[in-house]
């Protein structure tokens, strides 16, 4: 599009006068590409550089490189048939004027076994920022795409793109000619030389608007710059490192460590916490503490289960063991007494009352008969029935105290024994005893 901005007509004019770039620059970005061999039968290599051809060693397993004797450059091993097509995107830093400029180089490779490889390699955008970080980017058009490879217009022409297009064009860098130039603002705030994995125009933007992320990449923490968004938080944990003049070799067991230590509710900004002379023993020590704690969980996660599944099972003896008892209930109009119905009756009744009724395994007593007596709905005392003398063995309340309904509680029983007794008689009768 036409420059419309003062910022824009400015950039498209020094644009214009730009000389171009070096054939240093070109050469170095062209033996970025890949030089690759491939084998034929009978163990015979062939170079795509130069086309020579030689018997290698015998051997079951083919090396991932090796070494042309004729061109003596190192070369990949390449396993599929016909032409090979690379292409790579090599960023050019310098400044120009009052501008720092980021110019791209598309570098286009085809390589094949019987010629020697075509490389081509062109500028293809240009990105352009002043000291307030403001940019304008301009590129040629890309016109289509050839063999997955995007095919960028052969016209030197370049045009004024949307601000949009800055980052995609940054982000389309594979590599960064070491020899770099930047404005002295950018030297100022910090930059050495080392990009942080970080694209270009990305690296000096952060670097002239946030001065968080310039106190960090100064204080030497460029390995913590790619894995963590400086937030308020971890810019204060920053600053009690740098100023205890602390090293992060590993960020993320350190991370990991600053995790554990908040998750055991450790005072984080405390530098002696923060800044562990040996950061894998602390993070260690923190990391088996869990680990024994999670073994724990799972468990007691485990005993639960079975104890459950010991629960239903023992349940099922019970009801089938107590079925003619089951749902049997009497009352004398103010105290009512009824038969515990399930094992889960039990363990209520035991977390109620706070005895041992369900821990001593009553419910699993083949001649006792345990029955629940209740004051409307509050409860009174726990029963015990023998049913081969067919008497109250014993009855007691909360914490095994003697309630002051315990005899009506045991008269009321003994009135209504009949009916324990005709329940009884009916399993016998079901269940003849073997002579």
């Amino acid at each position: 599009m036409k420059p419309k901005t003062k910022l824009q007509k400015e950039v498209y004019s020094l644009h214009t006068k730009l000389r171009p770039i070096p054939q240093k620059v070109y050469a170095w970005s062209k033996n970025q590409m890949a030089s690759l061999f491939s084998v034929d039968s009978r163990y015979f290599y062939r170079c795509y550089e130069c086309n020579h051809k030689w018997r290698g060693k015998r051997s079951n397993k083919i090396p991932n490189t090796c070494r042309c004797p004729n061109c003596n450059k190192i070369l990949q091993h390449y396993i599929h048939e016909g032409p090979v097509i690379e292409y790579k995107h090599i960023g050019y830093v310098t400044t120009y004027k009052e501008y720092q400029l980021i110019r791209i180089i598309y570098v286009y490779k085809i390589s094949t076994k019987t010629k020697k490889p075509f490389v081509l390699a062109y500028e293809v955008s240009q990105i352009w920022m002043n000291s307030k970080a403001r940019a304008t980017v301009l590129s040629r058009d890309k016109v289509s795409y050839f063999y997955n490879a995007p095919k960028w217009s052969f016209k030197p022409d370049m045009t004024i793109r949307s601000n949009k297009c800055i980052t995609i064009r940054d982000s389309l860098l594979n590599y960064i000619y070491p020899h770099t130039k930047v404005l002295p603002i950018i030297t100022r705030n910090g930059f050495n030389g080392d990009f942080c994995k970080y694209y270009p125009y990305a690296l000096f933007k952060a670097l002239l608007t946030n001065s968080r992320f310039e106190t960090v990449y100064k204080a030497g923490y460029t390995n913590l710059l790619r894995s963590d968004d400086v937030t308020d938080d971890m810019w204060r944990i920053i600053k009690i490192c740098i100023r205890q003049k602390y090293e992060i070799t590993d960020v993320k067991m350190w991370k990991d460590y600053l995790d554990l230590l908040a998750y055991y509710h450790k005072d984080i900004f405390k530098p002696e916490l923060l800044c562990p002379p040996d950061i894998k023993e602390a993070h260690d020590m923190y990391m088996a503490r869990r680990n024994e704690e999670i073994r724990v969980e799972r468990e007691k996660e485990r005993l639960k289960q079975e104890y459950k599944k010991l629960n239903r099972y023992n349940n099922d003896l019970y009801v089938q063991s107590k079925a003619p008892f089951l749902g049997l209930s009497f009352t004398n109009g103010i105290i009512t007494i009824s038969v515990l119905n399930s094992v889960d009756e039990f363990i209520k009744e035991a977390k109620i009352m706070e005895h041992c009724v369900f821990a001593n395994d009553y419910h699993m007593k083949p001649n006792s008969l345990i029955m629940t007596s209740r004051l409307k709905t509050k409860p009174l005392e726990t029963i015990e029935v023998s049913l081969d003398k067919l008497e109250v063995i014993q009855a007691y309340g909360h914490n095994n105290q003697i309630t002051k309904y315990h005899n009506d509680i045991i008269n009321l029983v003994n009135q209504n024994m009949k009916l324990i007794k005709e329940r009884l008689n009916k399993m016998k009768t079901k269940c003849p005893q073997k002579t």
